[in-house]
């Protein structure tokens, strides 16, 4: 189906602003303005805003508020009543017949302005980093729960396409990972071998710290308080 571009506008006078209009049309704003000054000069047209245009006269004042992409009339419809409620104007005797959600403006709006809404975030995140991470730090001490419950079910529900993809990533890089395996297993080779000669040689390095020494000042100190008798008793 074929998209056209509709366009909402509103109606008001300089010197009496409580008179509102608020249309939308998919023709030139210029043209349509034109036509509204050619109907309202029809006496028997009662519509409020042609009698509205009677008395205060033609020379109004009108403004673009939106335009939108529209596949049919009931879209153009929708969107016209939601400024109808936003606004609240007081010529518009009827409404639109359809309404608009917020959803459904968020998403256009979202949409027309990407690239400024992104380069707003970018300098959000970029001036207020560690707010961010603190507020990101504090929900999720205060939802835990529910992030853990999450993540599992998540990952129950990707379960078998992780399994793919791990396997995917580990033919493709198999001799980096074999290599960084064999390191690990050599750190934790050391590790073991560290521990265990600690653990042998507990006793003998026990013994040698409480081993007494004389001191020519007269005083006898453990080889583990040498430091400590030299600076405070020399």
């Amino acid at each position: 189906m074929m998209t056209y571009e509709i366009k909402i506008y509103k109606i008001w006078w300089i010197d009496n602003d409580k008179d509102l209009y608020v249309g939308s049309t998919k023709q030139i704003l210029s043209k349509r303005m034109s036509h509204h000054r050619s109907d309202c000069r029809c006496k028997k047209n009662k519509m409020k805003l042609y009698e509205t245009m009677r008395e205060n006269g033609y020379k109004f004042k009108y403004i673009l508020l939106d335009s939108y992409k529209v596949k049919a009339k009931d879209e153009q419809l929708k969107w016209e009543q939601y400024w109808i409620d936003k606004l609240q104007p007081n010529l518009n005797k009827y409404n639109a017949v359809c309404k608009v959600t917020k959803n459904d403006y968020d998403k256009v709006y979202r949409k027309k302005n990407k690239e400024r809404i992104s380069d707003y975030q970018k300098e959000y995140r970029s001036k207020n980093q560690c707010k961010i991470k603190e507020n990101k730090k504090n929900n999720y001490i205060k939802n835990k729960e529910k992030f853990i419950q999450k993540a599992k079910e998540r990952y129950q529900l990707q379960k078998e396409d992780i399994k793919i993809k791990r396997k995917e990533y580990y033919i493709k890089n198999r001799e980096p990972i074999l290599a960084k395996m064999k390191e690990n297993a050599d750190i934790d080779k050391k590790r073991e071998y560290d521990k265990i000669y600690n653990q042998k040689n507990m006793i003998k390095r026990k013994a040698r710290n409480n081993e007494r020494i004389e001191c020519k000042c007269g005083i006898s100190y453990t080889r583990a308080n040498k430091n400590y008798h030299f600076n405070t008793r020399h």
